[in-house]
């Protein structure tokens, strides 16, 4: 009889243990995720952070500014970041020489880039001869778009125009109404800005045939860093679906321009813009952060035109194996 006592008084003890157990919430795994700048491209996590979507799966996302897509690709190499994203051309010329590197998730497949420039230029064919300005010279979504838009019109370059490096979406606006380059490939909300404030719009990438159908930002890691943090990834990905099936849902739009407005440091009048060209007209926003083959194919081909070397297997450069793990094929 005492032991039978004993017995249940052992189990007693124990019972809250497990349940104390079980309902513990695993601390939450870090990721250092470099973006080049707040701007629409990454309206996903920062919905994702603003929701709770990261959080709810586990993950905290550490997020230093890389500047310029190639900034980030380097930052990646030397160790600072787990993930980062980037252009497409900036990755396939940093992968060439760091083959461990793959792009392993799609931002967005379509470019939503408008060429903007000074009120002199009343056409693209005024553009010949001048500096036009670009995150990079020949890398950088901003860059790559605005080189195949001239492209289509019989531009080469250095023949018919140069591009200076003159920094990121905000950057880039600042030296256009400064008056120091002629012309940009820019995002809304700054678009709209700028054309308040007497700037041109020229041409839209949307018009393009092939900047319809193409990876504009995506993300790369390391090999052997998201082999060992697997299900660090996967956690992350379950994240970034969810919020991006949150930021394309009409119902949450007024919150979702909130949330941009509130990070970019812009009127929400303007961040409505760019949900209108981002969301509801270009509909970039890749399903669940799916790599799109044919989107990085096309990104590939336009190496030829932005002055790189297209490469022959873009199967060498992506990996989908943990975005499969996540949602299967």
């Amino acid at each position: 009889m005492r032991q039978a006592v004993r017995v249940l008084a052992v189990l007693g003890l124990a019972i809250p243990l497990v349940i104390g157990a079980a309902t513990r919430v695993p601390a939450a795994v870090t990721i250092t995720y470099g973006v080049v700048s707040w701007n629409p491209f990454h309206w996903v996590v920062m919905v994702g952070i603003a929701k709770g979507q990261f959080e709810k799966h586990g993950v905290k996302l550490d997020i230093p500014m890389t500047g310029s897509s190639g900034a980030a690709v380097q930052a990646l190499i030397g160790g600072s970041l787990h993930m980062t994203t980037t252009s497409p051309g900036a990755a396939f010329l940093a992968q060439d020489k760091a083959p461990d590197m793959k792009q392993i998730i799609g931002i967005y497949e379509s470019s939503p880039y408008t060429i903007i420039a000074n009120p002199e230029v009343k056409k693209i064919d005024d553009l010949r001869g001048k500096v036009l300005g670009g995150t990079g010279v020949k890398t950088g979504a901003d860059t790559e778009s605005l080189r195949v838009m001239l492209h289509h019109h019989g531009f080469q370059d250095p023949r018919d125009y140069t591009i200076a490096a003159v920094g990121s979406v905000r950057e880039r606006s600042q030296a256009l109404l400064n008056k120091t380059i002629w012309g940009v490939a820019q995002l809304e909300p700054y678009t709209s800005i700028l054309k308040e404030q007497g700037m041109v719009e020229l041409a839209r990438a949307s018009d393009y045939p092939n900047l319809k159908l193409i990876e504009m930002v995506v993300v790369v890691a390391m090999k052997p860093w998201y082999t060992a943090n697997q299900d660090a990834v996967v956690k992350f990905l379950h994240g970034w679906a969810e919020a991006t099936e949150w930021l394309t849902d009409p119902r949450n739009k007024a919150e979702a321009v909130k949330i941009l407005a509130e990070r970019m440091k812009v009127e929400e009048k303007y961040a409505a813009q760019a949900y209108r060209v981002f969301v509801e007209e270009v509909k970039g926003f890749a399903p669940k952060g799916r790599l799109n083959l044919e989107a990085v194919r096309q990104a590939a081909a336009n190496q030829k035109i932005i002055g790189g070397t297209a490469p022959a297997d873009v199967a060498r450069y992506v990996d989908t194996s943990v975005w499969e793990k996540a949602f299967g094929r």
